[in-house]
């Protein structure tokens, strides 16, 4: 009987162990799948923030528009940008008012009151007088996906550039800044 109560015990313990066994690899399994689901949910934000990283990137220029050297100037990128928004045109009407206004500048004050007109009094005077040209700044702005300030400033450099050359100033005066 000794030597039954020994074979019961080892099948008791196997039995035990095997219990045992199979629920670890239950938890086990229910960890990997909660597991498996955390990491489907970091997945998922990853995506959604790549996602939207790369529509904040869309939004932004394909490149600059200006040049950062000095003097101020446009990169190809603004000069077609320039082109699409007939810039010369526009700064053919607005030569002589604005010369008049910068007469006896030096070159950087020109470039400062061409900034400014831009920003300020621009585009109300186009509004104003030549709506179709308006129209164009704000159509290719929403093409480009860029302010409407930024194609502004492209025509203030084309200004400052149509105003030193009708005054003959060369463009390193620009660099004189002068006290106002």
């Amino acid at each position: 009987m000794a030597n039954n109560w020994g074979w019961i015990v080892a099948v008791l313990a196997i039995c035990g162990a095997t219990y045992k066994f199979i629920k670890w690899t239950a938890v086990v399994d229910a960890d990997r799948d909660q597991f498996r689901d955390f990491m489907k949910r970091i997945h998922d934000d990853m995506k959604e923030i790549r996602d939207d990283i790369k529509e904040i990137f869309k939004r932004l220029p394909r490149e600059p528009l200006e040049k950062v050297t000095s003097p101020i100037s446009l990169t190809d990128y603004g000069k077609r940008l320039s082109q699409s928004i007939n810039a010369l045109e526009i700064t053919d009407l607005l030569i002589t008012r604005v010369a008049e206004a910068v007469e006896g500048f030096n070159a950087y004050q020109v470039q400062e009151y061409c900034f400014l007109f831009s920003k300020d009094e621009l585009l109300i005077e186009l509004k104003a007088n030549h709506a179709d040209l308006f129209d164009k700044i704000h159509e290719v702005a929403f093409e480009e996906g860029i302010e409407v300030e930024k194609l502004t400033r492209v025509i203030a450099l084309e200004l400052r550039d149509k105003i030193l050359s009708s005054l003959n100033k060369p463009h390193a005066e620009i660099d004189q800044h002068s006290p106002d």
